[in-house]
């Protein structure tokens, strides 16, 4: 099989195949959805069914989730321009100490990006409306073979994308139904770029800039290991593996394949393609498969066998073709695939032996394939045409391929903020450190975005309440953010009865090896001023209202 990569060139969010073809990609905005929160979940894969309805008429889609870097460095810039000029090296310092201990932790430090590509046009031969759109195409398409035959790049100018601005903005008002929206050229070229660094350390910004296949391609793939791919590039090298579906349970209900992804403990990606299939010949496929499966039943019978999967598989062609025949659903064709990365080999087969393992314990049967590594890396390629035979092919209708769970997260907090923890994604009680080494969701907070771009808000004042049971650790959280609002161009007031912060600080600072340890925190706890009311004083007779209001 002759392997090339499909991009030509991009525009805007569009990308032109070397086979004539368009794709438009977009960005999904994830749902935030505790995974104990059913009836929100069920909500959001209803509006999928909508979506993937919708889009049969294009054929052709792609799903990606990919471990986006969330660049902490950036983010804790913006967070620095609130702080108040005399903690700004304190503060400044405690972000370098947090990215240090979380890339400590967790290696690059990602948060899930999801990725929508739809086929937007196909041979561009095809469906032209008049003799000059076919003459033009024709045109076009030849000029293209032979600048390619003669070594030569042709740029493609933006009146050749305009001709498909109707059409995408119809699919474009579909996907924003979703959240969707367009990547920008930056981003479009990224994304392809990423599939030649994947756990290679990179700049974005300087890999969303480059332009022409050869930069954006510019790596040596080595598939000389057995089941795995090392990627070189002038930024270093890293191990990636291709982790196929091999087959998922006969009822795809509560699949969320892309939901499990997320809760492993090192990052993932997970692309699935799919194509949509011709209801005439579908039905014609079933009414086959019925007959012979009709047959064998009738030849059982005669020597007095039972076959459950046979009964089983007869019923599920008979909903079947209901629900295309009578409810129009559409019928699709889909590759689902892991793709893991490591330094090393070792790093890159434990990870992929992780998600074989952990996708087991939901009827999820996954392989590593051994010699199919490099075809698998082109045909996950943005822009590759589904082209499987019947290994690992799924065949669903849109409502159980809605299932997948698609663009649903549980990160929480805002882009940019003081680090605060991570989400514990178990529904049942474990110990902490396994809930800590589980969890790669990181909480960042920012105490002055509580209310901003709120519909209806007044005003940007935030109003936070902190609740829960006892001994869940309120008081330290209310402690946390009083630290972390000290670094901020903001006046801070605490009340605190029970006189306990300034004695746990004044007790804390007393102690020579924090002096020597911690000397900003010192700093910092040493600026703050302390205001103790005497309830015998007349001069503050109401003053503690209603703390104190009777002898």
């Amino acid at each position: 099989m002759k392997l090339k990569t499909p991009i030509k060139t991009v525009h805007d969010n569009l990308m032109l195949t070397k086979s004539g073809e368009i794709y438009a990609y977009y960005r999904i905005s994830p749902v935030v959805v505790p995974q104990s929160n059913k009836e929100k979940l069920e909500d959001h894969k209803a509006e999928f069914r909508i979506l993937f309805k919708e889009l049969e008429k294009y054929k052709d889609i792609h799903l990606e989730m990919y471990p986006q870097h969330m660049d902490l460095e950036q983010r804790f810039e913006y967070l620095e321009k609130d702080f108040h000029p005399s903690t700004l090296e304190i503060g400044r310092y405690y972000n370098r100490e947090t990215i240090n201990i979380l890339e400590n932790e967790l290696g690059s430090v990602t948060q899930p990006d999801f990725i929508l590509g739809v086929r937007l046009k196909g041979n561009l031969l095809e469906g032209s409306e008049d003799i000059k759109g076919v003459v033009r195409n024709a045109f076009t398409s030849v000029s293209d073979v032979l600048v390619n035959l003669l070594g030569l790049e042709r740029e493609m100018t933006a009146e050749f994308f305009q001709r498909f601005e109707g059409l995408e903005k119809d699919l474009f008002q579909l996907v924003a139904s979703v959240g969707g929206r367009r990547l920008t050229e930056d981003q479009l070229i990224y994304i392809n770029r990423y599939n030649f660094l994947r756990d290679i350390h990179h700049s974005v910004v300087e890999e969303q800039k480059k332009r022409g296949q050869t930069n954006i391609t510019d790596a040596i793939i080595d598939p000389t290991e057995p089941g795995f791919l090392k990627l070189q590039t002038t930024e270093g090298e890293c191990y990636t593996s291709f982790v196929v579906v091999d087959d998922f349970p006969e009822d795809m209900e509560y699949s969320h394949i892309f939901q499990k992804a997320q809760n492993l403990n090192f990052p993932v990606e997970l692309h699935i393609k799919a194509q949509y299939q011709s209801k005439e010949s579908t039905l014609n496929k079933i009414a086959l498969t019925k007959q012979r499966f009709k047959q064998t039943q009738r030849d059982m019978s005669e020597v007095e066998e039972i076959d459950d999967r046979l009964l089983s598989g007869r019923e599920l062609l008979t909903d079947l073709n209901n629900k295309i025949r009578n409810h129009n659903s559409p019928y699709l064709k889909w590759v689902a695939t892991f793709v893991v990365s490591g330094k090393t080999k070792k790093e890159c087969k434990h990870r992929a032996s992780e998600v074989i393992r952990i996708m087991k314990h939901s009827q999820i049967y996954c392989v590593r394939p051994i010699a199919d590594q490099l075809q698998l890396f082109y045909k996950f390629l943005h822009g590759a045409p589904m082209q499987f035979e019947k290994n690992w092919v799924q065949s669903t209708t849109h409502e159980g391929f809605a299932e997948n769970l698609f663009a649903v997260s549980s990160r929480l907090g805002s882009n940019v903020g003081f680090y605060f923890g991570r989400v514990d994604k178990f529904t049942e009680k474990v110990p902490i450190d396994q809930s800590i080494a589980s969890s790669r969701d990181i909480v960042l907070y920012h105490p002055f975005m509580a209310n901003e771009g709120i519909a209806g808000a007044s005003t940007d004042s935030p109003h936070v309440n902190i609740t829960g049971a006892t001994g869940k650790g309120k008081s330290f959280l209310v402690k946390m953010i009083l630290l972390y609002l000290s670094f901020l161009d903001c006046q801070v007031l605490m009340t605190d009865p029970k006189v306990e912060v300034r004695k746990w600080f004044t007790k804390a600072i007393s102690d020579p090896d924090v002096r020597v340890k911690y000397p900003m925190f010192v700093e910092l706890i040493r600026s703050f001023h302390y205001v103790t009311l005497d309830a015998s004083d007349k001069k503050n007779f109401g003053v503690l209202d209603p703390i104190i209001f009777l002898d």
